[in-house]
């Protein structure tokens, strides 16, 4: 079976971010490949507005 980007799913998983995460994948074209991509979860706080989990 050959991998394929499936477009409801990506939709589906797109509409989950939040917008900044959402323009910056969709910009970054980072959605229309099959290849993975890394973004630091000190980022993803930062930049992205998500809220570190808490610390136990």
């Amino acid at each position: 079976m050959t991998p394929y980007i499936n477009a409801g799913s990506t939709q589906r998983m797109l509409n989950a971010y939040n917008p900044k995460l959402r323009k910056y994948l969709v910009d970054n074209h980072y959605m229309e490949t099959l290849a993975f991509h890394i973004i630091p979860g000190g980022r993803i706080i930062d930049t992205f507005c998500y809220r570190e989990c808490p610390r136990q």
